[in-house]
């Protein structure tokens, strides 16, 4: 069976714009936009081997649902570069 060696999750947001400026400038990631020119509706950004996609969803409202977590999933963690 063939090795996995990344992936690359996709997160739905209601403002790529403000989303990837996040990202480029608190995390130095490097954004792609689509379409080239605003309002964008879907982006990669990527920094060393890590890429993450955002799709803008009209009126998407990130649900307020970490009290009914019992494991805290469904947010993004680094490891920081160890192996």
């Amino acid at each position: 069976m063939s090795k996995l060696k990344s992936a690359a999750p996709t997160f739905p947001v209601a403002d790529v714009d403000a989303t990837i400026r996040w990202y480029e400038t608190e995390l130095g990631f490097t954004s792609y936009p689509f379409p080239e020119n605003p309002p964008h509706v879907f982006a990669s950004v990527s920094r060393d081997d890590v890429e993450i996609m955002f799709q803008r969803i009209e009126g998407y409202q990130k649900p307020d649902d970490y009290s009914l977590r019992r494991w805290r999933l469904g947010r993004l963690y680094s490891n920081g570069g160890r192996e």
